[in-house]
């Protein structure tokens, strides 16, 4: 049985014509009203009531394309089921308070809820955290040496509670995103190797990840080495803390709870932290890849005379697909500035550690190069591949202008004339556009900022928690700053 809408509405969007539209029987001409529906310019409206069923007619999906392909028992078959370990590992982490994220029909986010309960918490005790760093960057001079903890609490903790922003309209994007997945499932079936590519990025970012904060923390450790041979593990997981965390622990009492929920704040930061351009880069993946499909079938027809009713068809599926860049853009906006701003600063610092090696450990020079390598990869790949988005909008004018003339109509100029004005690209707040262009204002932005970094730190300590040039010391009172000996 064909899915049919059956409650009027004042304006249908072309995206609820794609839903409704039956396959015409013989000499069956559509209404004047169904043909004019096509051409509709207005932006499609996500309802719950709308969500595709997955019972759909099969036999209507030739409709919209010769190559039909049956419609997947649910829409979490494509996007979303690649998406699905990121959202685990964000779960696990207390990242994203939703109920069966990756379920565009069951994904559900409750204020009052166990997970947000949770995830407040560990917001609250972060803010208590940062305070230490705060109060030590203020009591030392605020200079760009001595706010690395102090700007990374901050950015990580705004992170987390766009999170919550995000988590809050999770159930509407996702519902968003199955519904356009159950469309493009029709007419293209899945991306090819999106989900084993997806796995793969993920797979490779958290492990970067855990190499990165494992580097850090072996840093630490061997600084305060001294410390195992003079009272075993235990001085030594004391030594760590009060080095690691000196201005925390000089204001509270060091106990090996403590040690425990900053180490376990700290991971979860450091998560947080990693997770975002992740975050960003699996989206921009899978609407890049929509895209793709659509330029693939109109690069196949480039040489063929095409109807009118073609052009209305893959005009319908782009200004959907162009509709949900924009919902997603508005919901990720924020986590992209925030995502970028931390980028920016931590690529700065890891390069002024590297070019001005004042008082750092050899063990730390190749850790500040991992580090700036690994930021500047993942930073470099988020803006790639969310700029690729904007690249794969632009294409189908490469097709429209070079259609022969029993082909051109008005609705393929209209086409063209969307392709043209209409910026699909994701951006941070409407601040700046994700583009090829804007890779290398980032990269210029950098070496402008280091170079003057380099000219005002000059002969200064980089990075006031690395070990001294002699790698080690002696774990005394003095060394480890335990005014309570």
């Amino acid at each position: 049985m064909d899915f049919m809408v059956t409650q009027r509405r004042p304006k249908q969007s072309s995206m609820d014509f794609m839903m409704t539209q039956r396959r015409p029987k013989g000499d069956e001409v559509y209404s004047e009203g169904r043909q004019r529906a096509w051409t509709l310019p207005v932006k499609p409206v996500f309802r719950k009531s709308l969500l595709v069923s997955s019972n759909l007619d099969r036999s209507s999906s030739s409709h919209w394309s010769p190559a039909s392909s049956p419609v997947p028992s649910s829409v979490a078959d494509g996007f979303l089921l690649g998406f699905r370990p990121a959202l685990v590992f964000a779960q696990m982490f207390s990242l994203l308070p939703v109920s069966k994220p990756s379920d565009a029909q069951h994904a559900d986010f409750r204020w009052k809820s166990a997970r947000t309960v949770i995830t407040a918490i560990i917001i609250a005790l972060a803010i208590f955290k940062s305070s230490f760093s705060i109060i030590r960057m203020i009591e030392t001079g605020v200079k760009y040496n001595t706010s690395v903890n102090a700007i990374f609490f901050t950015m990580t903790i705004t992170a987390q509670v766009l999170f919550l922003r995000v988590s809050s309209a999770w159930r509407g994007l996702v519902l968003a995103v199955g519904r356009v997945e159950a469309v493009f499932i029709r007419v293209y079936g899945n991306p090819h190797k999106l989900r084993p590519r997806m796995l793969a990025v993920t797979a490779a970012a958290l492990a970067m990840a855990v190499v990165e904060h494992a580097m850090a923390i072996m840093g630490t450790l061997g600084y305060v080495w001294p410390c195992y041979q003079r009272g075993g593990v235990s001085l030594l997981l004391q030594g760590y803390f009060l080095t690691k965390y000196r201005k925390t622990f000089t204001m509270m009492t060091f106990t090996a709870w403590k040690a425990a929920v900053v180490m376990a704040l700290q991971i979860i930061n450091h998560f947080v932290w990693s997770f975002l351009d992740l975050f960003v880069s699996l989206f921009a993946m899978g609407l890049s890849a929509r895209f793709h499909q659509i330029n693939i079938e109109l690069e196949a027809i480039s040489n063929e005379a095409q109807t009118p009713e073609f052009w209305r068809r893959k005009r319908a599926l782009y200004n959907v697909l162009a509709e949900l860049v924009r919902q997603v853009d508005l919901v990720l906006g924020p986590v992209i500035l925030v995502s970028y701003a931390s980028d920016l600063y931590f690529i700065c610092l890891q390069t002024l550690s590297i070019v001005n090696p004042v008082n750092v450990s050899r063990f730390h020079k190749v850790y500040f190069s991992f580090s700036l390598a690994y930021i500047i990869l993942r930073t470099t790949f988020m803006t790639y591949v969310a700029s690729n988005l904007n690249e794969e909008s632009k294409r189908p004018k490469d097709v429209l202008f070079d259609l022969p003339s029993s082909s051109y109509s008005i609705e393929a100029e209209r086409f063209l004339t969307q392709v043209l004005t209409d910026n699909v690209a994701l951006t941070g707040c409407n601040f700046f556009t994700i583009s090829r262009s804007f890779l290398l204002t980032v990269g210029g932005t950098i070496v402008t900022y280091v170079v003057v970094l380099v000219q005002f730190n000059r002969g200064k300590d980089a990075n006031p928690d690395a070990a001294l040039s002699n790698g080690t010391v002696s774990c005394t009172c003095e060394d480890l700053k335990i005014y309570s000996c």
